[in-house]
């Protein structure tokens, strides 16, 4: 009975310990009178409404992550509701650094009574065009473990008192906008029907944001898209929670604009409603600069093709005519023979440096083999090309035993 009563107790005290180290790990919570956000996870925009009902100083104190520039990736930041203006942002710079990648700051407002939008969000900042080494071990994926220790909280030192509610997916796509306004963002259903645009759209696209809610994606998005990015819209409709597409829109001024799409379901909406979220990027200087590499291969593939018919051509015949040089005088002089042998290896040289001209142009789209390649050939064909500068110069070239090595025998050589 006593081993078993230690047993349960010894249980307890690990209950109660690791109770403690969680609470101490994710942060305080927020206390009644008091609002603020906490428990939150990567990749995320978490937001609500606070009311203060007179005017008050009110105490923030935010615990962000910083990333491998110490550019803040999970932050938090205050807005006037009305004027839909910034009133309190995270700095790191101020902050005070704590474990890992988290910061603290505190800062104090003199608030005036009135509504006001609190948002942490949990995007990061520079997830895009990193390697998968970075992405996984970098400082820059190293702020994603913090998640679950960030935390907002609004406290009055005195005067009035605060609410708060939590915000729907609608308004926290609104409150997105006064942080990051060069996306086109639109909130539309599976149907197509359009309910709010931001006002990126008059920039990328060149309608307003209510000539918006007048158009459809079928004629908007390129008939050579249109079947692609529909079937984006029906895996939505069917439960898919994310889709991406890079496709054309139709501009006010009737060109076509290369963009991004990245779509994303909203929970808790009716069919009829908003439930579809769509963040549009311009994709144009990149599409630009595809086509512009596109280009520059080609020209490397005509370069390929004229060196390997024009310059080879001549080669042929010179190897030709002084194989036949060769014979012809073989017998008579030897020393003209000499002349020709010499400029057959040089022509068949010149050939090898052709091929590997050729090959090296080609190297961004061909396949490089694996071979095994006695590095001593390498370096006897290397010879061979500087044999009359050694001569004239009177150099020599001292060569150990070299190993075999793994590569591309035309490349290398």
């Amino acid at each position: 009975m006593r081993r078993s009563f230690r047993s349960l107790l010894l249980v307890l005290v690990v209950l109660a310990v690791g109770l403690v180290v969680w609470r101490i790990a994710s942060g305080p919570e927020i206390p009644v009178g008091q609002a603020g956000l906490r428990d939150m996870n990567t990749f995320r925009l978490y937001g609500q409404t606070v009311t203060l009902d007179a005017p008050a100083r009110v105490a923030v104190e935010a615990v962000g992550s910083v990333g491998a520039t110490d550019t803040l990736e999970a932050t938090a930041w205050l807005l006037d509701a009305a004027s839909r203006r910034t009133v309190w942002a995270m700095d790191a710079k101020p902050g005070k650094r704590l474990a890992g990648t988290l910061v603290r700051t505190s800062d104090t407002l003199d608030l005036p009574a009135g509504t006001y939008e609190l948002y942490f969000s949990t995007l990061g900042t520079s997830r895009r065009g990193r390697s998968l080494v970075d992405r996984v071990f970098s400082r820059e994926a190293q702020w994603r473990n913090d998640a679950g220790r960030w935390y907002v909280t609004l406290a009055t030192v005195g005067g009035g008192t605060l609410s708060s509610e939590r915000l729907n997916d609608e308004r926290l796509v609104t409150g997105r906008l006064a942080e990051n306004a060069s996306d086109l963002i639109i909130l539309r259903n599976v149907a197509g029907k359009i309910f709010y645009a931001s006002p990126s759209s008059l920039k990328l696209l060149g309608f307003t944001p209510a000539e918006m809610l007048e158009v459809t994606p079928s004629t908007m998005v390129h008939p050579d898209d249109w079947e692609r990015v529909e079937a984006i819209n029906r895996a939505i409709g069917e439960g898919d929670e994310l889709g991406y597409s890079i496709h054309r829109l139709r501009h006010k001024a009737g060109h076509w604009v290369w963009i991004q799409a990245a779509y994303s379901r909203l929970s808790g909406v009716g069919s009829d409603q908003p439930n579809i979220m769509v963040i549009v990027r311009d994709d144009t200087e990149r599409q630009q600069h595809e086509m512009r590499l596109n280009q520059s291969n080609e020209a490397l593939r005509q370069f390929s093709a004229i060196v390997s018919h024009d310059l080879q051509a001549p080669l042929r015949h010179i190897n030709m005519f002084s194989d036949m040089l060769k014979l012809k005088v073989e017998q008579s002089d030897a020393e003209a023979a000499g002349y020709a042998t010499h400029i057959m290896a040089s022509v068949e040289r010149m050939q090898r440096l052709i091929r590997s001209l050729i090959a090296y142009t080609q190297v961004a789209y061909a396949t490089v083999r694996a071979d095994e390649v006695p590095l001593a050939r390498v370096v006897d064909d290397a010879m061979a090309l500087v044999a009359s500068d050694l001569r004239d110069s009177g150099g020599e070239v001292k060569v150990s035993r070299l190993p075999v090595v793994t590569g591309d025998a035309d490349l290398l050589c």
